[in-house]
């Protein structure tokens, strides 16, 4: 089985990834810094993830919040 591991070079991530290889998989570790990642392997790919994930450019306008449907009851069920 192939695995992807995100936060891959946290203390969980590091022991999820040699856990996996310990039994057999193949294993994708997805961290923010590759090359400081401790663990080496053959079925082992470290793969770098992008740190800028937000989109930093303001919008055009801004979000406004849906008024409720309905007359803002609950709605009911029919049975």
């Amino acid at each position: 089985m192939r695995i992807t591991v995100f936060g891959a070079n946290g203390p969980t991530g590091r022991l999820l990834t040699g856990q996996a290889l310990d039994a057999g998989h193949e294993v994708a570790a997805v961290t923010r810094r590759p090359d400081s990642f401790p663990l080496r392997h053959a079925r082992l790919e470290v793969v770098g993830a992008a740190t800028g994930v937000r989109d930093r450019r303001p919008r055009r306008r801004p979000l406004r919040s849906r008024p409720p449907r309905g007359r803002g009851g609950r709605r009911r069920l029919a049975l």
